[in-house]
């Protein structure tokens, strides 16, 4: 899409310094688009804006090995997809007492 090169440097900005603003960006690009996808696995939208959180944290915490990551685009989607599937074998992780 139109963003593919601020993508690409939203993620190396988030490699080598850590940037918190790349990560804001990144997760304003994407939001919308990963609560629709992760409400195909879920039945509320809390659970897929659950899901979508654990998705931009994994991320932040991966983040050094972003660069080699040839399609960021794809990378997100898997990232989500997976865990989606988690989220719905685990069902009782996520019962409120």
């Amino acid at each position: 899409g139109e963003n593919r090169d601020d993508i690409i440097q939203w993620a190396c900005e988030m490699a080598l310094s850590d940037s918190q603003t790349a990560l804001k960006s990144l997760y304003m690009t994407y939001f919308g688009p990963l609560m629709r996808f992760t409400g195909m696995y879920v039945s509320s939208p809390a659970e897929a804006e659950e899901i979508v959180s654990d998705t931009f944290l994994a991320i932040w915490n991966n983040r050094k090995q972003l660069p080699g990551i040839s399609n960021f685009d794809s990378y997100i989607y898997t990232v989500a997809r997976h865990l989606s599937l988690i989220h719905i074998s685990e069902p009782t992780r996520h019962l409120r007492i």
